[in-house]
């Protein structure tokens, strides 16, 4: 059996799956198999990963009779998963031609290694490169707070495990947004040996229009709540959770309050459910805003979403006359 499984999620990806399995199938370290969860595609993909499937043994196809979500594939893929490590790759983006050997390079005695990456467009233009950068003398539960902080927990691609470590945790199928970062608090409840790769061996593809993140999700708040509640039990027996707690409910309420201004929500709807959010009730964030979702001024929320969408089309127009 091959040291590492990696999932890879797959749903009318035909467009950007050749890429994706074209940078596995060329790894420099061979010993891994990935799990291709074809999960009910109406195009190409699932003849393509049968190609893959056919060629080469260390592709193995998993077709689900019905579309189960990205959670329910992932799971999927879990339960036949037999390598000592499990790592998880979107059908959309592609990885390093070194992953799985500095992957194998970096659990030495890890439970879970998180490692860096690059973000790119879907026409392949550069946007970024995001590194762990945590302090030696950041205990377990500080170093997980930090990598939140920096945007490199949530996402499921963005770590590896130990298989065992995983045990019989499973992604939530009732939630298709932050499912990942939930499930990464449940495997890291119980203090995990971690280690941090500072290198970019993963390319996540942003701005694809059929991403479950590009959705509007008129419930985002009672999902990020989901999300919160989950942090609050995996920082329960730590002494210093309240201000690792404190900082994430007041960035959950930033992120709802711009989620209610740039996306199409009803405001009165979404700023309710903002309102009946534990994160937000447990912020210490007081403005103008706050006071209108405990007071329920929706009228004035309004007129502040409104503003906002005009300084935002005004400040692109200034940007795009000085690129002319």
């Amino acid at each position: 059996m091959p040291d590492f499984s990696i999932i890879v999620p797959i749903y009318n990806a035909e467009k950007t799956l050749l890429r994706c399995l074209d940078s596995l199938k060329k790894q420099t370290d061979p010993d891994f198999e990935a799990i291709l969860v074809e999960n009910g595609s109406t195009d190409a993909s699932n003849a393509i990963c049968r190609k893959y499937a056919e060629r080469d043994r260390r592709f193995r196809l998993i077709t689900m009779e019905n579309n189960c979500g990205p959670s329910g594939a992932r799971n999927a893929g879990l339960e036949r998963a037999g390598g000592t490590f499990v790592a998880f790759v979107d059908s959309d983006d592609f990885v390093e031609l070194d992953y799985v050997e500095s992957l194998r390079a970096s659990f030495q005695d890890a439970d879970v290694v998180f490692f860096g990456y690059r973000q790119m467009s879907v026409d392949g233009a550069f946007l970024g490169e995001y590194l762990p950068q945590i302090s030696e003398e950041a205990d377990y539960h500080r170093t997980l707070a930090e990598l939140h902080r920096q945007g490199l927990f949530g996402y499921t691609w963005v770590k590896a495990f130990r298989r065992d470590v995983i045990g019989q945790h499973r992604f939530s199928c009732e939630l298709n947004l932050l499912e990942d970062e939930v499930f990464a608090c449940h495997v890291l409840t119980q203090p995990r040996r971690l280690a941090v790769l500072v290198k970019p061996i993963y390319n996540y593809i942003t701005g694809n229009a059929g991403s479950l993140v590009g959705r509007t999700h008129p419930d985002y708040c009672q999902k990020v709540d989901v999300a919160y509640r989950s942090w609050k039990d995996l920082l329960r027996d730590y002494d210093q959770k309240d201000s690792i707690l404190t900082a994430q409910a007041n960035g959950n309420v930033d992120r709802c309050r711009y989620y209610g201004f740039e996306r199409d929500v009803d405001p009165e709807d979404f700023f309710q459910s903002l309102k009946q959010t534990l994160f937000f009730q447990e912020s210490t964030t007081k403005d103008t805003f706050c006071d209108c979702v405990r007071e329920g001024r929706f009228g004035k929320l309004r007129r502040m979403r409104n503003l906002y969408r005009l300084k935002a089309a005004a400040a692109y127009l200034i940007k795009k006359r000085g690129r002319t």
